[in-house]
């Protein structure tokens, strides 16, 4: 019983002693004071916002809105109940609601800093990026050094892909705060979409030294290292990852470690311990899986390392394996049946929008929108890219978001009748993305030219003049033959004029030009290169390096070991813009295709373009076929079969001396063209190359005819119909089949 003299408890001391308690995160006796002091005072609106507040944080969202609801009828023009109050709708996802009560605010009062940034953090919820950025600006306006504001204005530039942008506010933030780890973290992660995986690095080590044992901080931290080649460096920063995360020896941890391959290998007998580990990995996580969490893939999963394309051989064994580990453990939701107009997304990833542009770009632009509802899927950076690029209007993009769980999700609320991959297996996002079955149909193509291995994906596309008679055995998916090069490909403005001298080097040295990727040098392909260079002792070999000079010199450093005696005439070029690029090109005596993953649509197109022969041994597999396709195509007199003619497959040709003239057979029979170009062994390969490199009137002669046939191969509208036939019968059986 209370003492008669003991005063009664004032609404203003229980409120104080509430706040209190909120301060020293004891929720429950927060809510007790709060709801003493309302018992007396029901018009308290500071305790009703106090308990509103502890209602947010013991996750009562609903509880919250209404208390504030209160709050806001009782005193309607206080600015902050109603920037608190959206901020409950936003917690609640009502997101619709919070950007209207940010509004109540700032029309009460436009000066408070909050109102902007929740107004920002509501419009980002509901992908309005561009009010969500207007919005946040405002914020740091109104209070400069509002650190949160600033940061989330990054993160909200860096969410519309204007990567550059995000990364000046970043480093605004960092100005102010150095030692503050989350924006190291964040701007980590744009260099790593801007390919600059060396400053990633940078900022990543930051944050370590101020948080050791961040696991999203080492996970970030071993792509980062992958992407410069420091592979082992990447390996430890994973371990050291699995370990802050409490997964040190799970099958996933392993699996992931073990599918992480060099960019360069160094020989033939690392690839070979590499897919038996991998392989072993597989069976490992197999007999014991781990679940598969959608929302942290971007961050930590394992996927089959796209290096096991670059490294030869059949890869659907290993692919299929994997997929049968690895897709049980990622869940489907059912699809709803689509009816009226068919649906097509096309899905190109982030990083690859360039490639696309120029080799299905065309296709993409001219697919029939009267039979199909076309929808370019990709990131929000590559909608930015792509629309510099492509002829496609604003609406059909459709921007994925990060997250794989919610892209997923957003795919599935669009209900495609078929989503057809640009590339399946080189990254995260169109690795998983398959998986989820987000429509009745799926497909991928020859973007990423080996089979994905997921019994999810239907079709895989390509075309009768580059698979082989055994090609179907290669594709976990039906294997789609189109009659035509699947390439609808713009060609490029001709430079002519640019002296030798500009690329260092000498007009009186014959220039074997290998533009190709430096993942593709194969260990096989090095004793391929240091015998032409020894059969021709005016021969130089020039090489494009990676955009990341320590790829490049993993590369240089094989070259070094394997073929020490000609190094001295290979030359590394930077990394080029694209009319310089085609200006070396044209100006090289012979290009040269790799072994076993060769030259695609791009560079085979672009030697094409300016003239240049390319030189090439066509392999077994899709990925080196390319160049043997176009040059059948081009300098045969008839459509080529779809095996390699027997001359070329056991009829090598002796090495020239580079002093006889072309033999009028040959100049007069375009169908003999195409057998100088075409090897069917290593010393065969060998022997062509010095021949037409050597020989002035041979090279001009097969110059002509690919400029005069050329023509032929860019802007090949009937390719798009097949395309558009194909779908259209694609998702009618989908449909029949539903």
């Amino acid at each position: 019983m209370m003492d008669q003299d003991q005063p009664a408890p004032n609404p203003a001391s229980l409120f104080q002693a509430a706040v209190q308690s909120f301060q020293a995160q004891d929720w429950s006796r927060a809510e007790v004071l709060c709801r003493q002091a309302l018992n007396i005072n029901p018009g308290y609106v500071d305790a009703l916002n106090l308990l509103a507040l502890v209602c947010n944080v013991t996750g009562r969202k609903e509880e919250s809105i209404a208390r504030l609801r209160e709050a806001v009828q009782l005193q309607p023009t206080h600015a902050s109940l109603w920037i608190n109050l959206g901020g409950a709708y936003r917690n609640a996802g009502q997101l619709a609601q919070a950007v209207e009560c940010q509004h109540r605010a700032i029309a009460l009062n436009a000066s408070i800093p909050e109102a902007h940034y929740n107004l920002s953090l509501a419009y980002q919820g509901l992908g309005q990026l561009d009010d969500a950025i207007a919005a946040a600006r405002r914020a740091t306006e109104l209070r400069p050094g509002y650190a949160q504001a600033q940061l989330h204005l990054a993160d909200v530039l860096c969410d519309a892909g204007r990567l550059h942008e995000a990364v000046a506010a970043y480093q605004a933030v960092l100005q102010l705060y150095p030692d503050w780890p989350e924006p190291h973290f964040r701007i980590a992660h744009a260099w790593y979409q801007l390919r600059q995986p060396a400053r990633s690095v940078e900022h990543l080590r930051e944050v370590l030294r101020f948080e050791p044992g961040r696991s999203d901080a080492e996970y970030g931290l071993a792509n980062s290292l992958a992407a410069l080649g420091h592979i082992e460096e990447a390996k430890s920063a994973l371990a050291r990852a699995d370990a802050a995360s409490g997964r040190r020896h799970d099958s996933l941890g392993v699996l992931a470690c073990e599918s992480m391959a060099e960019t360069v290998p160094p020989d033939n007998p690392y690839i070979e311990q590499y897919k038996l580990r991998l392989a072993a990995a597989v069976r490992a996580f197999a007999a014991d899986p781990r679940p598969i969490d959608l929302s942290t893939i971007h961050v930590r999963a394992a996927m089959p390392s796209p290096m096991l394309a670059y490294y030869g051989g059949d890869v659907r064994e290993i692919m299929e394996q994997y997929a049968a580990a690895i897709g049980p453990q990622i869940p489907r939701v059912p699809l709803r049946r689509r009816q009226g107009k068919s649906k097509l997304g096309i899905m190109v990833t982030n990083g690859h929008e360039g490639v696309f542009a120029r080799c299905w770009g065309g296709i993409a632009e001219r697919l029939s929108r009267e039979s199909f509802d076309v929808r370019l899927v990709c990131s929000p950076s590559g909608a930015n890219l792509l629309m510099t690029k492509l002829n496609v209007p604003p609406e059909e993009y459709l921007r994925l978001p990060a997250e794989i769980d919610a892209a997923a999700r957003l795919l599935h609320e669009q209900e495609f009748d078929w989503l057809h991959f640009w590339e399946i297996g080189n990254n995260w996002p169109n690795y998983y993305l398959p998986y989820c079955r987000t429509a009745p149909g799926q497909s991928g193509c020859w973007g990423w030219p080996v089979t994905s291995g997921n019994p999810q994906v239907d079709a895989y596309l390509s075309c009768e003049q580059i698979e082989p008679p055994e090609g179907p055995s290669h594709y976990s998916e039906q294997l789609v033959l189109l009659k035509r090069l699947p390439t609808y490909f713009v060609r490029p403005p001709l430079r002519r004029g640019t002296p030798r001298s500009h690329f260092g080097l000498e007009d009186s040295q014959r220039v074997y030009l290998c533009a190709q990727n430096v993942r593709k040098y194969h260990p096989d392909f090095d004793p391929v290169l240091a015998e032409l260079l020894r059969r021709d002792p005016q021969g130089v070999l020039v090489i494009i390096g990676d955009a990341q000079a320590s790829i490049t010199e993993l590369l240089l450093a094989r070259f070094r070991r394997t073929m020490p005696d000609v190094m001295s005439r290979v030359r590394a070029l930077s990394w080029m813009e694209p009319d310089e690029y085609l200006a070396l090109v044209a100006l090289a005596d012979l290009t040269l295709d790799t072994l076993h993953y060769g030259a695609g649509a791009n560079t085979v197109y672009d030697t094409v373009a300016v003239g240049t022969p390319l030189i090439t041994l066509p392999g077994e597999f899709h990925r080196a076929r390319w160049a043997g396709a176009v040059n059948r195509r081009l300098l045969s007199s008839h459509h080529a079969p779809r095996d390699e003619p027997k001359s070329s497959r056991h009829t090598p040709c002796a090495v020239a001396d580079g002093t006889r003239n072309v033999p009028a057979t040959i100049a007069q029979s375009g169908s003999d063209l195409a057998q100088w170009l075409i090897a069917s062994t290593p010393e065969d390969y060998v022997a062509k190359a010095v021949q037409v490199a050597s020989n002035a009137d041979l090279r001009e002669a097969l110059r002509r005819q690919i400029l005069e046939a050329g023509a032929e191969l860019f802007e090949d509208t009937a390719v798009v119909r097949e395309h558009d036939e194909y779908f259209s019968q694609a998702i009618a059986g989908a449909r029949a089949a539903d």
